[in-house]
């Protein structure tokens, strides 16, 4: 049944579509004509160039409108490599965010909260949705960015302490077999395509940053702040060591992978530890109210039948009926003789 209130939310949520739709044409490059530039085939003034304008374009000419403090940006880029996030264009929809879209949640919380206390009428929703939705629009505006960044951040890291002990294992044998640093990181990245994508990135990308950087003790640093984890900040540490004094590789592979499998077994045997104790919720809160209902219920049910008397239960009264009568015997005649 549409009501007045059903077609404003049907107007707003046209009119944003609209917004939207119009902000995207009006934003996004002419595809044809990338294609042709592309090509080679574009001939005008602009030669080399679209003659629309990229979204990520768009976005970056928005950004440096607002602009960011140097501390803050380089802030920003650590967690975004802590991330896993690569774009460069990602630095600008988190200014953004934080210039643009963090304010109008703070009005949309301020908003429903003056919605609660001057108008008064919160229609057919309750209390509770506009309170929890105006501290969702809260929480999202102050801490939205940070709670995305350390979720994805701790899915990342967790990936890479679960393989990390393989990928040891392989560049130890790579370079036990006499290979170098570099080929023992383009095998590795090799072997591991399928089985571990996000390791064989970080690796793919710090042997090209071996290649082409200038110093090679700063693309090893970039490995261990992208990682962010004490096992590769201990590999980074091993493999500056080795590029700066020396020393032999072999060994100091051998003892990580060793310590690493180690550390594994002792955080497998702490997760089985800690079984009994998880298992005592389900426990508490599944079986033990079956028992509890299997020892109660009985005598429960045998004080509702008895209407709650807990007295003795007084003895049963006995109607005392008549006894039927039985017929008497006829008298008998006794003859005498002679008659």
């Amino acid at each position: 049944m549409f009501t007045t209130e059903y077609m404003i939310y049907a107007i707003i949520c046209v009119g944003v579509f609209t917004i939207y739709m119009s902000l995207v044409n009006l934003l996004r490059s002419d595809k044809f004509s990338a294609r042709v530039n592309k090509a080679g085939l574009y001939v005008g003034e602009d030669a080399g160039h679209s003659p629309g304008v990229s979204f990520n374009d768009a976005i970056e000419k928005l950004a440096s409108w607002f602009g960011m403090s140097d501390e803050e940006r380089k802030k920003r880029n650590q967690q975004l490599m802590s991330a896993g996030i690569q774009s460069p264009a990602a630095i600008n929809y988190i200014i953004l965010y934080n210039r643009i879209i963090q304010p109008l949640l703070l009005a949309a919380a301020l908003g429903i909260w003056a919605r609660i206390f001057i108008v008064g009428n919160l229609g057919k929703f309750g209390l509770l949705s506009y309170i929890g939705l105006s501290v969702l629009c809260y929480i999202a505006a102050r801490s939205g960015v940070d709670i995305y960044m350390r979720r994805r951040k701790k899915q990342r890291q967790r990936i890479l302490l679960r393989y990390f002990p393989e990928v040891l294992d392989l560049l130890l044998v790579c370079i036990e077999s006499g290979l170098g640093l570099d080929a023992a990181l383009a095998r590795a990245s090799r072997e591991l395509d399928v089985v571990h994508p996000l390791i064989v990135t970080e690796l793919d990308r710090t042997r090209l940053e071996l290649t082409l950087l200038a110093d090679r003790v700063q693309a090893l640093q970039n490995l261990a702040d992208r990682a962010d984890i004490v096992p590769f900040r201990a590999l980074v540490a091993a493999l500056i060591q080795t590029e700066r004094f020396g020393t032999s590789l072999v060994d100091t592979l051998r003892v990580l992978a060793e310590d690493q499998r180690v550390t594994r077994l002792l955080e497998t045997e702490n997760k089985v530890a800690k079984i009994p104790a998880l298992v005592t919720i389900p426990l508490i809160l599944c079986i033990l109210p079956s028992f509890i209902i299997i020892l109660i219920g009985p005598p429960f049910v045998t004080v509702i039948d008895n209407g709650f008397n807990f007295g003795p239960k007084p003895a049963a009264v006995k109607s005392a009926k008549p006894s039927p009568k039985r017929p008497s015997a006829a008298p008998r005649t006794e003859s005498t003789p002679g008659k």
